[in-house]
Formats: C-alpha cells, structure tokens, sequence
C-alpha cells in the first residue's frame, strides 16, 4: 500500500481504571472507515473492569500491556516508541475520535507532504445526568485556534488529541517530557511537546473537520476542581515559560507571549494560594513577580480574575 496516499495512523491510548470510558474510546477508533490503522493501548494496571474491555478487542489491537507506567504521558511516550505508523495519535481513554476524521487526516497528508503536524477541531461535551446524553460546551475548529503559534500554545486550547503528529517530527524533537526535575510527573507536557516543536520549525496544517471530541467531567485534570493539580500546572506552566524565555532566536511577539503568560500562572497561582488561606506562599509569589514584572504584574494582577470570571 503506498503510504504516500495511505499513511498509517498509529493511535496511542493511555489508560488506568477506565472502565467507563474505554470501550467508547476503541469503538471510536475501530469504526474509522480508514482501515490503515494500529491500535495501541497502555494499560496501567487497571483493577475495574478495564482489562477485559481491552481483551474483547485483542484480535484489532496491535499492541498493548498492563503493568504500572507512573503516568498518561510516560505511557504514550512507551508507545509512541512501538509504532510503526507514519503518523501518531494520541487518545485518551474518556475521549473519542468522531467518524471520518482518519480519512481527512490521510487525504491531507498526501495533499500536504511538507507537513510535521494535521490539526483538526475538536469540541468539548459534558454528560447530562437528566437526559442522559452528552452536551456539547464549546467547540475549537477554526484556523485561528487550531494554528500552531505560541499564543495559541501558551494561552488557548494545546488541542493535542486533536493534531495528528508525523513520526518523522517526533524523531526530530524528541518525545514529551513528562517528568519534573523533582522526579514529580507532569500534567502539561503537551504544552511543552507543541512550543519545542514550534522552536524546531514544524509546519502545521489544518484539517477542516470536527474529529476530536474531550469529555470534560470532574476527573479530568483540566476540567476538574483538584486545587492541587490547578497549582502545580501554573507552577509547570511558570517554569516553561522561563525555559523558553531563555532560549536564542524568539521573536518579539513569541518573547511578549512567553513573558504575559509567565505573569498570568504567576496571578493565577497566587488567587489559588489566597483560596487556601496561604498568605506566605501568596506573599512570597507576589513578592516575585513585581520584582521581576513591576507594574506589568500588578495590572495582571486584577485583570487575570476579571478573565477567569468571564
């Protein structure tokens, strides 16, 4: 089969304890009318009812494993390194892919070979306990949105379920680093993976199609009300900024971006550490910030809440 015209897609799920989601997840992806597909699935160590899931579908599945991995990222890393298709995509296990959206992905790359990345939009949905469906809450399709910029990275959807990522580029740039330097797993490796692929040239193409649906419910870390994990992703989100900051070649508007972004988790951590009745840790960020952001700081310090309202 050329593979010009017909790449292989390998989708990679990460998964622990998803017994309510996963089968969704697989169906989604076995379903594509486009059948040059491999399957992977990393399994953490499920106790739920998971793994007989994941054994109904065995015979369609190219890969999979449970054994602990320590984290989602870390097992997509483990099977990204297993996939032999020319274009990786990443799924987790309480999300789908929506019908189609393999074929478009496949027809843009024969039509786009100088691309590293396909984006296409995605929406998020929540479940209604009342009519028992699924409602959708906001929706990301537009090339504005869906462009791989800094801006885009830093301060509106990383869409990652929704780009479609050649292996060549992975090979290029390496894959994400979901460790911290405190040994500390890291919830916004995405966002890191997308800037450092930014900063190595990747050229992105948009696909016009809905194809990546996020179900946003109290158990996601983006979505969910963890203060802890909200914390710790401004303190990841604070400590990405200044690794780029530090980089040679940025231009102007990626430097500007990077910096507001910085002060934006900076506020953000600080209304979070208010929250928690934390005034020293509150203090002591503040103090950081308008030491380093002076006057830039404190104005983001009442328009980042205005923001979060709205």
């Amino acid at each position: 089969m050329d593979s010009a015209s017909s790449p292989k897609i390998s989708v990679v799920i990460p998964v622990l304890n998803g017994v309510k989601t996963i089968e969704k997840a697989i169906q989604s992806v076995l379903q594509q009318s486009y059948q040059n597909i491999e399957l992977i699935i990393l399994d953490a160590g499920s106790t739920d009812g998971t793994l007989e899931i994941i054994k109904r579908y065995e015979s369609s599945i190219y890969y999979w494993h449970s054994k602990p991995d320590g984290s989602a990222y870390l097992a997509i890393n483990m099977g990204a390194e297993q996939a032999t298709g020319q274009i990786i995509a990443q799924l987790m296990a309480d999300d789908w892919f929506e019908p189609g959206v393999f074929a478009a992905i496949a027809t843009s790359y024969s039509q786009h070979p100088e691309a590293d990345i396909y984006s296409c939009g995605g929406q998020f949905v929540s479940f209604d306990a009342v009519s028992q469906k699924y409602k959708t809450t906001a929706i990301y399709n537009t090339p504005d949105v869906l462009n791989l910029s800094f801006y885009n990275v830093c301060f509106a959807i990383p869409a990652m379920s929704s780009r479609f990522i050649k292996k060549t580029l992975i090979d290029k740039v390496g894959l994400f680093q979901p460790i911290d330097p405190q040994g500390k797993h890291i919830f916004s490796a995405d966002r890191e993976f997308l800037l450092r692929a930014i900063a190595n040239g990747a050229k992105n193409q948009v696909v016009n199609i809905l194809g990546h649906t996020y179900f946003a419910h109290a158990g996601s870390a983006t979505f969910g009300k963890n203060r802890a994990t909200q914390l710790k992703i401004c303190l990841e989100h604070m400590a990405t900024a200044e690794k780029y900051l530090a980089q040679p070649g940025l231009t102007a508007q990626q430097y500007s971006v990077l910096h507001y972004w910085y002060i934006d988790q900076s506020v953000r951590f600080v209304l979070f550490k208010l929250l928690q009745f934390d005034l020293r840790n509150a203090l002591q960020t503040a103090k950081e910030g308008t030491q380093k952001y002076a006057l830039r700081w404190l104005i983001a310090l009442f328009a980042t809440p205005c923001k979060i309202v709205a």
